[in-house]
């Protein structure tokens, strides 16, 4: 892998619920102090709204925040986030906005969004399928689980070494609670260090 050296956050925090559904996140205070509104997408919801809930808190509902699912959200959850562009759809490799299939460029140009500071990304295997989609756009923070059909773990390191190459630096790890077969991470791109005080801090599976 290119860039897949640890990076150390000043401030590295866990914000959700304990097991799954929280993810690790580097300093999301700073989101507060960006020269534009900071840009928060969450992919795969499944009524499970804890982080969000709480960056939205952090940031003092400042972020422009689109969440997408590919399932209808209950409607305390969607009252629970007033300020939040909800949408019905699977994350895909194409479009087809008959079968509510978007690519994430379809859903920027629909948001009018040029980039993403903070993207949380559960979509159970598809993350996979948009991988060249991914590299392709200007974002600082990706905060993942991402899903292995055997204990091989293969498609991890074919996705991480992707990322590495495209700029993202490996932040935190950690395995899901519940099972073997999936595994979270928090990455963070070369350009966004400064922003979010980060130091990489040695060679790692280089």
């Amino acid at each position: 892998m290119k860039n897949t050296d640890p990076a150390e956050c000043s401030n590295l925090i866990r914000i959700g619920r304990i097991g799954d559904g929280g993810k690790w996140i580097c300093n999301p205070f700073e989101l507060l102090n960006l020269e534009n509104p900071c840009i928060f997408y969450s992919l795969g919801l499944n009524n499970e709204i804890s982080f969000d809930l709480e960056l939205m808190e952090i940031t003092k509902n400042q972020c422009k925040h689109i969440a997408v699912d590919m399932n209808e959200q209950k409607p305390h959850i969607i009252q629970h986030l007033p300020y939040t562009n909800f949408l019905k759809g699977t994350i895909s490799c194409k479009s087809n906005e008959t079968f509510d299939e978007y690519t994430l460029q379809d859903l920027m140009i629909k948001y009018n969004t040029s980039k993403i500071d903070i993207l949380k990304m559960d979509i159970e295997g598809s993350e996979y399928s948009i991988l060249e989609q991914l590299i392709k756009i200007e974002i600082c923070q990706i905060l993942i689980e991402l899903h292995s059909p055997d204990k091989t773990y293969k498609l991890f390191y074919q996705w991480l070494n992707t990322m590495s190459k495209a700029g993202f630096y490996l932040i935190h790890f950690e395995i899901n609670e519940g099972t073997m077969l999936a595994c979270e991470f928090t990455l963070i791109h070369k350009s966004c260090f400064e922003k979010y005080g980060v130091l990489v801090i040695k060679e790692f599976l280089s």
